[in-house]
């Protein structure tokens, strides 16, 4: 089912107990809620534009994919992907230790949108 999202929109493409698959179409300036999966794993593999994955930890600056490349946010940490070109993406959830994915499993700590539409909505780069 298609979803439309503020930032673009997502496809599930496969859902069991172990496993969750999306592909994703971000607008250029499209972005995500800073959030983090308390008990999921997200990987991020980008097939078309750039993306740029904000990590939130002093150490670990924000990183740019391009075609090709992947980046996987483990459980617990935040992030917030960024379209800095208009991107298509296949994102992949499965769960810590072996337990059952929550697809419900997402900690907002504010929103996504468009950078044009209203930059003030981000709180963080």
């Amino acid at each position: 089912m298609l979803k439309d999202k503020l930032w673009g929109q997502t496809r599930c493409i496969h859902v069991d107990r172990h496993t969750e698959l999306h592909h994703a179409s971000i607008h250029a300036g499209g972005y995500s809620s800073r959030h983090s999966h308390t008990y999921k794993h997200n990987l991020f593999y980008v097939l078309s534009g750039e993306l740029k994955v904000h990590r939130y930890d002093p150490d670990e600056p924000p990183v740019v994919l391009r075609a090709g490349e992947a980046y996987t946010a483990p459980a617990g940490r935040d992030h917030r992907f960024e379209a800095v070109a208009a991107v298509e993406l296949i994102e992949l959830y499965w769960p810590v230790h072996g337990a059952d994915l929550d697809p419900d499993d997402i900690v907002r700590l504010d929103i996504g949108g468009l950078a044009a539409d209203d930059p003030a909505v981000r709180t963080s780069p």
